[in-house]
């Protein structure tokens, strides 16, 4: 690109709302942007008055219960040698930390951040990166509070309206500083690649069902892209968070796209490497897990399902043999937290499932590969007896269940995955989580035959239900 191009964006219809790409100064920059319907279109509340948001609130740790103290003082040190362009030297204070926003920050340290972490590791960075950037700009602080207000109304019908508000308020936000980055306005890119991030996670909150998550997906593709390319200054810790986070977006998100409508998620390959990096340092992350691995064979086993009938045998027994070997020589690292070993084994029988079944696309396998796509089955139910419904690792479950549900055929295991999928919603709050139970009840009304996770994005097609597993 030319030093003098104007590295912008480009918003264009992709899924339903926008596409973001680069632009150079002097090319048209369409900015039609829909933010899709104003009410919450796929969000779904159920009724929990057996069990009152009190009640199931946890007890927060005091490094929780002063998290905005210490995160602030802590993010204040970090970011002394900062870019201004990357992270502010100074956070203001709220103004208005009273009433409605103090009752969303406290909900969100206490439940939100905690039901989107999965409790891998100590620190949660959904409350010890994105509380001090919250702090330091108003329209991540605004975001931060619309996830809250979301997943509040989840558990309490009342503050339906409430979050509605919220949802719209950041929507407009959020088209306000596309349009400001476009116009060529000093706006970091970390508030709108942070932006695009928040949002997807608020859409699983919600349990979306119109695939919005999608186009914020791929909104923050670009951004993220940019944001890295000047990242020297951003604190490690940061880094490896958003790293982590879109990797997880966009790895998991992969299955609910249907490739034959033009759609595809793409994992940047800056991503990868990155990514990879962080795999060889030991990461353990609160999105990923210790199975960070196994989600970077994803696009890999996605690009093998795509290979042509008419390649050579030889080149595609050579690949299969390659994901096969890493994902059977997977082993989760003792060291971690006991239940995000077993988590980590789940997603292993999960990723060996969909490469097992790539072989055959749109039908389930027969003979010896339906043999071992029936013990991965087998072996992935014992290790998830042993997590309790309601542990905190639950959160991160969608995908590997609706993998391996997918291929469950006896009724006595659909009702167990069916039930587990109810308790575990009750206990985390987040929309997708019941998503995935009315999709996976879905597949088993279908033939034997055509039960598979490559027929995820049909069933979603057909029954015009767009989800994220995320």
């Amino acid at each position: 690109m030319r030093p003098e191009a104007f590295f912008g964006v480009c918003i264009e219809p992709k899924f339903s709302v926008y596409r973001i790409c680069t632009v150079e100064k002097g090319e048209t920059q369409p900015t039609e942007y829909d933010p899709g319907p104003s009410d919450f279109g796929g969000f779904d509340i159920i009724n929990t008055k057996s069990t009152s948001i009190a009640e199931r609130r946890p007890v927060i740790s005091s490094e929780e219960n002063f998290a905005l103290d210490l995160s602030m003082a802590a993010f204040a040190v970090e970011s002394t040698n900062a870019a201004p362009d990357i992270v502010p030297l100074s956070m203001p204070l709220l103004s208005d930390a009273q009433g409605p926003t103090y009752d969303l920050l406290s909900f969100y340290i206490s439940r939100t951040a905690r039901s989107m972490g999965n409790g891998s590791t100590e620190t949660n960075p959904f409350v010890s990166q994105l509380i001090p950037l919250a702090f330091a700009n108003k329209f991540i602080l605004g975001l931060v509070l619309c996830q809250s207000a979301v997943h509040r109304a989840t558990e309490d019908t009342s503050q339906f309206a409430v979050a509605q508000t919220y949802y719209n308020k950041s929507l407009r936000s959020f088209r306000q500083s596309i349009d400001e980055y476009i116009s060529g306005q000093e706006v970091s890119p970390l508030w709108l690649a942070l932006g695009a991030l928040i949002m997807c996670f608020t859409e699983t909150a919600k349990g979306d069902l119109h695939g919005s998550i999608f186009d914020h997906i791929e909104a923050a593709g670009p951004l993220l892209s940019r944001l890295m390319t000047h990242s020297a200054n951003l604190p490690n810790d940061l880094k490896n968070f958003i790293v982590e986070y879109y990797v997880d977006l966009v790895t998991i998100s992969m299955i609910s796209v249907d490739p034959s409508f033009g759609s595809t998620l793409v994992l940047d390959s800056q991503f990868e490497v990155m990514a990879e990096a962080m795999v060889k340092d030991g990461y353990v992350g609160q999105l990923c897990g210790t199975w960070l691995e196994l989600l970077l064979l994803v696009p890999r086993i996605f690009d093998f399902a795509r290979l042509s009938t008419s390649t050579m045998a030889a080149d595609r027994f050579i690949v299969f043999s390659d994901l096969q070997s890493r994902i059977v020589s997977f082993t989760p690292s003792a060291p971690n937290p006991p239940e995000s070993v077993l988590c980590g084994y789940i997603f292993k029988h999960a990723v060996h499932i969909l490469l097992l079944t790539a072989l055959n696309l749109g039908h389930s396998p027969e003979g010896q590969a339906k043999q071992h796509v029936d013990n991965c089955v087998t072996e992935a139910f014992e290790v998830l007896l042993q997590l309790p419904p309601d542990a905190r690792i639950n959160t991160s479950l969608c995908w590997a269940m609706a993998v391996i549900g997918s291929c469950v055929c006896d009724d006595i295991r659909q009702t167990e995955l069916s039930n587990r999928l109810t308790a575990m919603y009750v206990a985390v709050g987040l929309g997708n989580i019941r998503a995935t139970r009315i999709l996976l009840q879905k597949i088993w009304k279908l033939p034997l035959t055509e039960r598979t996770p490559w027929i995820i994005s049909r069933v979603m097609r057909e029954n015009e239900i767009w989800i994220s597993f995320v």
